[in-house]
C-alpha cells in the first residue's frame, strides 16, 4: 500500500514554483503524492527528479473545467479534454505514474433535474470520450481511474455500481475506479460492501477522507473496517488523503485543522498506524488506532 497526500490539500494545481511542497509531504511520512496538473507551468523532468530524490511515488489528476469536459454536449469541449488528457498522460509517463484519476466523465454542466434520456446522452458522450482517452493512455502505460461523486456534484456516477457500469461500457483493461470514502459516505449503504464489490478488478486507487473532508480518525467513518476490507481483497495500490483548503473548493466553510500542514500530518500519523502498524503490535493482536486529533 502506498500512502499518499493530494496536492489539492494546498494548491489548485502544482507548478514549478511549488516543488518544495513535495519535501514537506515526504517529511510528513507519506510514500506518494497525487499531483494535480493544471494551468501552472510544470516541467515533468524537474518533477520527476524531485520525486526521485525524495523516494515518492505518484499518481496524476486534474481539474475538469467546462471548456474541456469529457461528458460535454459540445464536441469541441470533448476534443479539448482529449488534448489536455494527453498532456497529463505525458506528465504521468515522465514521472513514472501509472494512474490518472478523478471524475473524468463530468460534463461541466450544473447538477439539475433532467430526464433519463438526457442523462443517457451525457453517459454515451462520456463513455465514448473516455474510451478514446483510455486508448491514448495505453500508449503511455497509464490507467484511468474514474471517481464516483456525491449527488451534489453530479447525477451521472454516484455509486460504485454505476461506476462499474461505466467501466464495463468503456470495455478497456486500463480503466478502473477511484473510490473516495467522503463521497461514498453519502451515497453507499455500506462502504465495505462497495469495496468488496469492486475487488482489485475494478479498484485502482482510493481516497481516504473523513465524512467532513477532514483527516481520517476525526469523524465517524469506520476506517479500521475499510482497511480490513482492503486487505481482504488484496488491494496494494495508492491510498491518498484528499482534502482542500477552507473557504474555497468543495464548500468547506470552517477550519478542519489549525492549518493544512497540520491536517496532512494528522492524516499521515493515523493512516500509517492503521495500515502499517509495528510488527510487535500485530503479534500482540492490538487493533486500536488512536484518533488523529485529541
Amino acid at each position: 500500500m502506498k500512502l499518499g497526500a493530494h496536492t489539492m490539500l494546498w494548491l489548485d494545481c502544482l507548478g514549478d514554483a511549488d516543488l518544495s511542497l513535495l519535501d514537506r509531504i515526504s517529511a510528513f511520512g507519506y510514500d506518494a503524492v497525487e499531483v494535480v496538473v493544471g494551468e501552472r507551468p510544470l516541467c515533468p523532468r524537474a518533477l520527476a527528479d524531485r520525486l526521485g530524490r525524495l523516494g515518492l511515488s505518484a499518481s496524476v489528476s486534474c481539474a475538469i473545467p467546462p471548456e474541456r469536459a469529457p461528458g460535454s454536449p459540445d464536441p469541441d469541449s470533448r476534443y479539448a479534454a482529449l488534448r489536455f488528457f494527453r498532456r497529463c498522460f505525458e506528465t504521468a509517463a515522465a514521472i513514472g505514474a501509472s494512474n490518472f484519476v478523478g471524475p473524468l466523465y463530468l460534463s461541466g454542466l450544473p447538477v439539475r433535474p433532467r430526464t433519463q434520456a438526457e442523462r443517457q446522452t451525457e453517459w454515451r458522450s462520456a463513455a465514448d470520450t473516455l474510451r478514446e482517452a483510455a486508448r491514448i493512455a495505453s500508449d503511455y502505460g497509464v490507467t484511468l481511474c474514474i471517481e464516483p461523486l456525491n449527488r451534489y456534484k453530479t447525477d451521472l456516477i454516484n455509486t460504485v455500481r454505476q461506476g462499474i457500469l461505466m467501466v464495463d461500457e468503456i470495455g478497456l483493461p486500463n480503466v478502473k475506479l477511484l473510490y473516495d470514502t467522503y463521497h461514498a459516505n453519502i451515497e453507499e449503504r455500506s462502504l465495505t460492501e462497495a469495496i468488496g464489490r469492486m475487488g482489485t478488478r475494478y479498484l485502482g486507487e482510493i481516497h481516504l477522507c473523513e465524512n467532513d473532508k477532514g483527516a481520517p480518525g476525526t469523524g465517524h467513518i469506520d476506517f479500521p473496517a475499510v482497511a480490513a476490507t482492503l486487505r481482504q481483497i488484496g488491494f496494494d495500490g495508492f491510498a491518498v488523503f484528499e482534502s482542500f483548503p477552507p473557504f474555497g473548493k468543495d464548500n468547506i466553510w470552517r477550519q478542519l485543522a489549525p492549518d493544512q500542514d497540520s491536517l496532512a500530518r494528522a492524516a499521515a500519523r493515523y493512516l500509517r498506524a492503521l495500515f502499517c502498524p509495528p510488527k510487535t503490535e500485530l503479534a500482540e493482536g492490538k487493533g486500536t488506532v488512536k484518533r488523529a486529533f485529541v
